[in-house]
């Protein structure tokens, strides 16, 4: 039998904490041997892009597909090898031909045409919390994006009269990508003027949007392309608040840490005008009442969002755009409640899924007790060699420079140590509750919902379900990662292996 193992890191953090390419590569083949294998086929895949990784995978599967024998597939993590409950199907299938037969190293689980139905299960549900630790660390980054906001930063491309510049030595930040952008936002010194003059003419209420622009351009402005600003162009700039010191976020409004170019009072002024002239609601709270679905449907046809409204004591939503839509809020509600009872975990199989939670995390403990070994070994052999340097030091046998650059390189090793015994410590955490939550949650999702207010049931759907649509009275929906899968798995029960 042939065999193959698939080492992948996915970014260059991963590289740094112990999952480089050469680490996954020992581990494998030393973990292979073990089964008789002591040659081994490594498949390095060092993701740039989902589609590239993609890509990836089923050139790999392909190959096992045209091998005329089994192939025995190495990997040292399940999350090293699958994204996506459809790659488990593939996966699954090769199987099941007797073309695979799948190693996993820390999970220690042998997934070949003899398995039974509990390893099955097991892999199935690996597969589901690896996925689900995957978007709490988009969760993480989301949260972590909030902060930002709320503490004031504008983390993308500076608006227009202002300019990006690295923080710590004042220099303009070239940067083209925007999560690259310096955190610091000044005035710009080209540019700055004629927005501040732009306020001034509109306020004087002698010129419309399109004759301020026109005024401006005669000045020589230009954008940041070097060309003229056009009437949207120009509209946009006079009802952004970040000219005197707030910015707007996903239609929320915060005060921002950086230097306004003209007064509140100016700004209030120009509202007043442009709101004589054309209204826009977006800028402001038009409805305090209370809707389920506000802000969150689209219409199937046009795919413009749909409007919440009362009449007689009922609410609804509806398209102004195609009127293809007009329905009840309360009809759609009962969909959304329909789908939660399906989410629901049978009482029965609640049981097994909590054992089988409880022997993962196990296992994931025991192979981060290993890895927190090797490091503590690591990190004392490191301060070994640390006293060995001062000793050599304090007798000259190295040059101080010697010291300070290897002690130097010592130090950094020391300090990533370090690091990756903290990573240890956030993964076993994140992991048991992660996975526990989304238990609780898919088991309780419907009781939850049925008897929370408005705002949580706002939250409840939003965090289950996305792209959310109406066809005529159907509501038309995907369910979000991993509930799409206990879903599945809910009204197949092919992962109990029944």
């Amino acid at each position: 039998m042939k065999a193959i193992g698939i080492a992948r890191v996915s970014t260059k953090e991963q590289e740094e904490q112990g999952f480089s390419i050469p680490a996954q590569v020992a581990r494998i083949q030393e973990y292979a041997q073990k089964y008789g294998y002591t040659e081994v086929e490594i498949y390095e895949l060092a993701e740039s892009s989902t589609k590239e990784t993609r890509k990836q995978f089923e050139a790999i599967v392909k190959g096992i597909e045209a091998s005329h024998e089994c192939i025995a597939l190495f990997v040292e993590t399940i999350d090293r090898l699958q994204r996506d409950y459809k790659e488990s199907v593939v996966l699954d299938s090769l199987r099941k031909k007797w073309k695979v037969a799948m190693y996993f190293l820390r999970e220690n689980l042998i997934i070949d045409q003899d398995s039974n139905s509990s390893a099955i299960m097991r892999w199935d549900m690996w597969v589901l919390f690896a996925k689900q630790y995957v978007s709490q660390l988009r969760d993480n980054v989301k949260r972590s994006f909030d902060r930002k906001v709320q503490d004031g930063e504008w983390i993308w491309k500076a608006p227009l009269g202002y300019i990006n510049i690295n923080k710590d030595d004042g220099s303009i930040s070239k940067k083209s990508s925007a999560r690259e952008w310096s955190k610091w936002i000044v005035p710009d010194p080209d540019r700055n003027y004629y927005i501040i003059k732009a306020f001034e003419l509109f306020s004087t209420g002698l010129h419309s949007v399109a004759g301020v622009a026109k005024e401006i351009t005669k000045m020589w402005f230009t954008t940041r392309e070097w060309k003229r600003i056009s009437k949207s162009g120009m509209h946009s700039l006079l009802r952004n608040p970040f000219y005197y010191g707030q910015m707007i976020v996903k239609w929320n409004i915060y005060d921002h840490q950086y230097k306004p170019l003209i007064s509140y009072k100016l700004f209030t002024i120009c509202q007043d005008i442009l709101a004589g002239r054309a209204s826009n609601e977006r800028w402001t709270q038009y409805n305090k009442k209370e809707f389920i679905f506000k802000g969150i449907l689209h219409c199937k046809q046009c795919w413009n969002k749909l409007s919440s409204y009362t009449q007689k004591d009922i609410n609804y939503v509806r398209c102004h755009t195609c009127k293809a839509v007009h329905e009840r809020e309360d009809i759609l509600e009962g969909q959304i409640m329909n789908v939660f009872k399906q989410i629901q975990i049978p009482q029965d199989a609640l049981m097994d899924l909590v054992q089988i939670l409880s022997d993962n995390h196990k296992q994931e403990q025991d192979f981060l007790k290993l890895q927190q070994k090797n490091l503590l070994s690591e990190q004392v052999r490191i301060q070994n060699k640390m006293e060995v340097l001062y000793d050599d030091r304090l007798d000259k046998r190295i040059t101080v420079n010697e010291y300070d650059r290897k002690i130097q390189k010592l130090k950094k090793e020391e300090r990533d140590i370090y690091e990756q015994l903290k990573d240890h410590s956030r993964w076993d955490e994140a992991f048991l509750l992660s996975s526990s939550y989304i238990l609780e949650l898919a088991n309780r999702a419907y009781t939850l919902f049925k008897g929370s207010q408005i705002s949580k049931k706002r939250e409840l759907i939003n965090f289950i379900f996305a792209n959310l649509e109406v066809d005529g009275s159907n509501l038309v929906y995907k369910i979000k990662e991993p509930f799409n899968e206990l879903l599945f798995c809910g009204q197949s029960w092919k992962w109990l292996g029944m």
